[in-house]
């Protein structure tokens, strides 16, 4: 200890950071990207917000842009952000840039007064939006989720944002332009890219169908706006009426309100016979074969920000029913065959009509664009570094 000890504590309190920090002149470094990956550093369950994530800072690494890329993560009860790869924690200047990639919506909240003392010393923060779901009350859910708005009100504040969709750009600007106009960055930078896939055919064994036994795929967690009620008893009916059909779903079980359906799934007369659920992890080989041995794939969903599926059957070159929302139709370029209705009835007719101009032929591959994660993530730095933006 030296006589300017007791300053550099003080100086350490005065600005609101709980690490030692040094008053001896720091040496120059390069400035840092500083990437938060908190949620993929705890647990990676390998669904959706995380594909993203991982796809997308993978591939940072391959551009050559005028940063390092520092992967970050931030701790519960902890203040502050630590470097992943030494664990521990990150000094910043004016000179770096902060990226809320991952999802952090309970460690970024916690965090508020740090991400405030970034942009205060002029460091630009960016914040990546999967959706807004949990920012509206619905028929799941009828009020809004408290933690997801302290995380949003945060977003708003910051320098720009990054949407996954056209869509979900669109509806962050609508919900900003409600809000009072000192309370978000009214000049705030924005722009949106198209999600990529690192699925392709050629990584899977390839198998034929038999003919008019037709199996079915359902991807993503099984919870009650993904529509599975629906789906399963879609095809009660339709097994009742002796169609030769079957049905795999891939999806980890939602959250314990959603028990009436994993009961639906688990006590049908058909489960582990023409139902099939894998509700554990299974590898994306495995998960890529079943999209290859699969006629086509449901997806019956209310609510997205996205929908990786679309896409991922689309690299099979595999048809798609989709329900008739906005960022379906975005997603696949209207290259689907879509259904409306809520009820059991009004997807076992959409199925049969699909079934039927299926065996017609009238059914084609969908012609969708795809995107590569690194496509993704080179869009994603044209907003972040380049031109390719919009401001309000």
């Amino acid at each position: 200890m030296d006589i300017f000890t007791p300053f550099r504590f003080v100086f350490a309190n005065v600005c609101g950071f709980k690490n030692y920090i040094t008053l001896r002149a720091p040496k120059k470094l390069s400035p840092r990207l500083f990437v938060d990956i908190t949620e993929v550093h705890f647990h990676d369950n390998g669904t959706g917000v995380p594909r993203v994530t991982n796809g997308i800072k993978s591939n940072l690494y391959k551009f050559a842009i005028p940063y390092k890329v520092v992967e970050v993560y931030a701790k519960p009860h902890n203040q502050g952000f630590f470097d992943a790869a030494t664990n521990k924690p990150i000094k910043v200047s004016k000179e770096d840039f902060f990226f809320g990639l991952d999802f952090s919506k309970f460690l970024i909240p916690q965090n508020k007064q740090y991400i405030i003392k970034f942009r205060k010393i002029g460091m630009p923060v960016f914040f990546f939006i999967h959706d807004l779901i949990l920012l509206f009350p619905t028929r799941y859910r009828n009020h809004a989720d408290k933690t997801f708005k302290k995380w949003i009100d945060i977003v708003k504040k910051c320098d720009g944002f990054i949407a996954n969709s056209k869509s979900t750009q669109e509806e962050m600007l609508q919900w900003l332009r409600t809000q009072p106009g000192k309370s978000y960055n009214t000049h705030i930078k924005y722009g949106y890219i198209h999600l990529g896939t690192s699925f392709s055919k050629k990584n899977t064994i390839p198998t034929v169908p038999t003919a008019k036994n037709y199996q079915f795929l359902a991807v993503g967690t099984v919870g009650a706006r993904k529509r599975y009620d629906q789906i399963v008893a879609a095809f009660d009916i339709l097994w009742k009426e002796r169609y030769n059909i079957s049905l795999q779903i891939v999806g980890k079980p939602g959250s314990k309100d959603n028990e009436a359906v994993f009961q639906q799934i688990h006590n049908n007369a058909q489960y582990g016979k023409a139902l099939i659920w894998h509700e554990k992890f299974i590898s994306d080989e495995k998960l890529g074969n079943l999209y290859d041995e699969s006629v086509a794939l449901i997806f019956a969903s209310e609510l997205e920000g996205f929908g990786l599926p679309l896409i991922e059957a689309a690299a099979y070159g595999k048809p798609i029913i989709a329900r008739d929302i906005p960022i379906f139709r975005e997603v696949t370029n209207n290259e689907a065959f879509f259904f409306n209705g809520e009820t059991p009835n009004d997807l076992a007719n959409a199925i049969k009509n699909w079934i039927s101009l299926y065996e017609q032929k009238k059914i084609s591959t969908p012609n969708i664009k795809l995107y590569t994660w690194e496509d993704s993530t080179k869009e994603a730095l044209d907003i972040l570094f380049g031109n390719n933006f919009a401001q309000l």
